[in-house]
């Protein structure tokens, strides 16, 4: 039926370029079709189906799904990229969008369309004087008009384009009728790649939380060792306190890296149109691929080592990854994830305070009421009309047969009875106008909810930095002070180094921490704005402005 709409648009207009276009790309929406690609590079992955039935004009998500609402295959399991595209295809508010331009666009095709059908109407027009018209002819009174009168009229037009206007306009509905089917195919692709890239995202601050956590063991493992040294009189304190400056310093990088591991998860969601704190699990399954050339041994370049050697490393020519750096590489490759910060109740009463503060959802659910509002004036063109008048004239002058006061009230009804589809056309458009509305009420919701998810993590985030940097510092102060007196002392804890080359690293190290403290306490303030900000406690300094509360888009 679609491919059908496209054949009506006169060929006169459509030159070839346009024609094979159409034939190729504009059969349908197609949502999660495979097509050939146009070149013989293999494309990374084929483009999943969605997973849930695609957006439409008629009946638009006012909600982001949450992880209950797709579909069983995809619960109780890590998702794979897949998985996640096929879910973006059907849930993503900017493919929505432009669904339901589409449909706004082809709603247009339909309206004006109509201007060149014919339409039918009918008119009753019933007429009550005051009195009836009455003249005197030759001494007997004679009714000129009756006090009641009822007229009905059919009324049949036929436009005729001599101009072409109507056919040019009727053209132009078409070409953007295309043109908004081509935005959808053009916001797909950026859908793929934006939730492609998310995905990666996520998988990358994975692993650099398992570098982090492994910098952390190593510094608990320096600790313990320099702990041990310290009983066994063998080091001195020194060594103790710049191990335990270690371990705090890790734990902030670990801190760190947790929270933008949470904050990819939440861009992650808000890629997918899901709602942005559904917990996901997900994996690099078919995700992480290794090009062939990566898979061939290494063969070590043939070069003269220096003289003497550098290092006491010795390679063999022709060497081979070892076993150890295989596993090591797979394991780079091959794990599943999940978000490392559970969620809390606080979170939640921040979110409903956002939703119910930020003039952006406010002004949503007004621009839904009058969205709603246009559906009823679409459909008056489907329904009958009534009309309640009254008139009066005064004639001086008024005639032997006139009437000199002339007061009528007047009762019109109009049926429409065919319109060649004017109204279902502006109907439909209408329609697909709420549902534009309540998609950007529900984008407007995930955007509020990603911005106070990335402002609360990074309030929580900044708060146990002061903590981890406080410590380091205090560390690090030790150190230093340490490090004065083995200076004046003329002595170093380590051996052929000079005691000033000691002092000098302390004081970096602790102008480091310094640093770092400060700012983790001002990260940590500028993040309690940033968090009062998404919530919306500065749009109003006072009452507002006595707008109604709002509530689904009904004024109450």
């Amino acid at each position: 039926m679609r491919r059908n709409l496209y054949n009506r648009i006169p060929s006169v207009i459509i030159s070839r370029a346009t024609f094979a276009l159409l034939s190729l790309s504009l059969a349908g929406i197609g949502f999660g079709q495979t097509e050939t690609p146009p070149s013989t590079t293999a494309l990374q992955s084929p483009l999943p189906n969605p997973a849930l039935s695609p957006p439409t004009g008629d009946h638009a998500l006012k909600k982001s799904p949450g992880l209950n609402e797709l579909p069983a295959s995809l619960r109780g399991k890590p998702l794979t990229i897949d998985d996640a595209v096929s879910v973006s295809l059907s849930t993503n508010g900017n493919l929505a969008l432009q669904v339901e331009a589409f449909l706004r666009s082809r709603g247009l095709v339909t309206t004006t369309g109509a201007s060149l059908g014919p339409s039918l109407s009918t008119t009753n027009v019933m007429d009550y004087y005051n009195k009836a018209q009455t003249a005197n002819l030759g001494g007997q009174p004679v009714t000129v008009s009756e006090q009641y009168q009822n007229q009905v009229t059919a009324s049949l037009n036929l436009p005729i384009d001599l101009t072409g206007e109507l056919q040019a306009a009727l053209s132009q509905s078409r070409y953007l009728e295309i043109a908004a089917k081509l935005d959808i195919d053009r916001t797909r692709n950026e859908v793929v790649l934006t939730t492609k890239n998310a995905f990666y995202a996520v998988l990358r601050a994975q692993a650099l939380v398992r570098v982090a956590q492994d910098s952390l063991q190593n510094a608990i493992d320096r600790l313990a060792d320099a702990q041990l040294r310290v009983d066994a009189g063998t080091a001195t304190r020194f060594d103790l306190t710049t191990a335990k400056s270690e371990v705090a310093t890790a734990q902030q990088a670990l801190i760190a890296d947790r929270s933008s591991l949470s904050q990819a998860f939440a861009s992650l969601n808000n890629a997918m149109g899901i709602n942005v704190v559904t917990p996901l699990q997900i994996t690099t399954e078919g995700a992480v691929s290794i090009p062939d050339s990566a898979k061939t041994p290494y063969v070590v370049p043939s070069i003269k080592p220096s003289t003497p050697p550098e290092n006491s490393l010795k390679i063999a020519a022709d060497g081979t990854l070892g076993d150890a750096g295989s596993a090591a590489a797979d394991q780079a490759i091959n794990f599943q994830v999940s978000n490392p910060i559970p969620e809390d109740g606080e979170f939640e009463k921040l979110l409903n305070e956002a939703l119910h503060t930020r003039a952006e959802i406010l002004r949503d659910d007004s621009r839904i009421d009058a969205a709603r509002k246009g559906i009823v004036v679409a459909q008056s063109g489907t329904l009958p009309s009534l009309s309640l008048g009254y008139s009066y004239s005064y004639t001086p002058n008024v005639g032997a047969l006139g009437q000199q006061h002339t007061g009528y009230a007047s009762l019109t009804m109009t049926f429409p009875i065919f319109d060649s589809g004017a109204a279902r056309g502006r109907v439909t458009q209408a329609r697909a106008d709420v549902s534009t509305q309540e998609t950007n009420r529900r984008s407007d919701v995930d955007s509020i909810t990603l911005e106070l998810r990335q402002a609360y993590l990074n309030l929580q985030s900044t708060e146990l930095s002061i903590k981890s940097t406080r410590e380091a510092l205090a560390q690090a102060d030790e150190a230093y002070r340490l490090a004065r007196l083995r200076y004046s002392s003329g002595v170093t804890s380590q051996t052929g180094v000079s005691p000033i080359v000691e002092l000098s690293s302390a004081q970096q190290t602790l102008s480091q921490a310094q640093s770092n403290y400060v700012n983790a306490l001002y990260d940590y303030n500028s993040e309690r704005s940033a968090l009062d900000k998404a919530i919306g406690r500065y749009s109003y300094t006072t009452p507002r402005f006595g707008l109604p509360k709002l509530s689904h888009g009904k004024p109450k």
